[in-house]
């Protein structure tokens, strides 16, 4: 008998432990068999220590987002990064040690294929292009290159902050959850850049396989959408 499973994904929570909180009551409800989180879990001025005990608490299985990847790597380069400094400054050894140990990647059931950004660099969209200065999906033919390698038939990445589902000509299917604490951004690199979901609602993803037909849910939350922006006022973020 085919394996059966079904399991719920987020990704870029950014510190944001409210959001987080909705997102993992709703999942408890619907009774997922397992949890994962692909990363980007605490840089934001909002709550990265509340946002790392409730991710450890829980047990979630999670992987390394590249601004986690900045806070293990070099913890004296954040003067041009008010965010990353506070976050820095705000957790402690657990903290540290809990991100140390996380990969880049992880295989579920050797079915599904999880990474934040692309296989190749957690600071590449895999879905999106953004030439544009906005977000637009990358052809075909270039997302399959970046999985060449990849076996898996589902896979899961983040990064975009953009609830996406592409099934690809090859049969693979790719699936990126949006984001949990962080609706939108700019970024300036590798271009300058804007990418908006349209909404403020914590978001993640559910993925059932029945009978090796498989199922996909992008399911966003309701929750106080004051509190996240509030604490970065108290924290005298700019």
């Amino acid at each position: 008998m085919e394996n059966e499973w079904t399991v719920a994904v987020l990704s870029d929570i950014h510190g944001n432990r409210w959001a987080l909180e909705s997102i993992l009551e709703d999942i408890r409800n619907r009774g997922a068999g397992a949890v994962f989180n692909l990363g980007d879990s605490l840089y934001g001025p909002l709550d990265p220590v509340g946002t790392a005990k409730l991710l450890m608490d829980e047990k979630i299985t999670s992987i390394l987002g590249n601004q986690d990847r900045l806070l293990v790597e070099n913890s004296n380069d954040f003067a041009n990064n008010s965010s990353l400094k506070f976050v820095y400054d705000q957790i402690g050894q657990k903290e540290r040690e809990w991100l140390e140990k996380l990969k880049l990647s992880h295989l579920f059931e050797n079915e599904i294929y999880m990474c934040h950004g692309s296989p190749q660099s957690d600071t590449r969209y895999l879905l999106e292009s953004i030439d544009s200065g906005f977000d637009q999906l990358r052809a075909p033919g270039d997302i399959l290159k970046d999985l060449s390698s990849i076996e898996q038939p589902v896979i899961f990445c983040g990064h975009s902050h953009l609830s996406r589902v592409v099934r690809l000509p090859d049969g693979k299917t790719v699936i990126n959850p949006g984001s949990a604490g962080m609706p939108a951004y700019f970024d300036d690199l590798p271009l300058p850049h804007r990418m908006e979901s349209g909404n403020p609602m914590a978001k993640y993803a559910m993925v059932n396989k029945r009978k090796n037909l498989i199922t996909v849910e992008q399911i966003t939350i309701e929750h106080n959408i004051r509190t996240a922006p509030e604490s970065a006022l108290d924290h005298e973020y700019e």
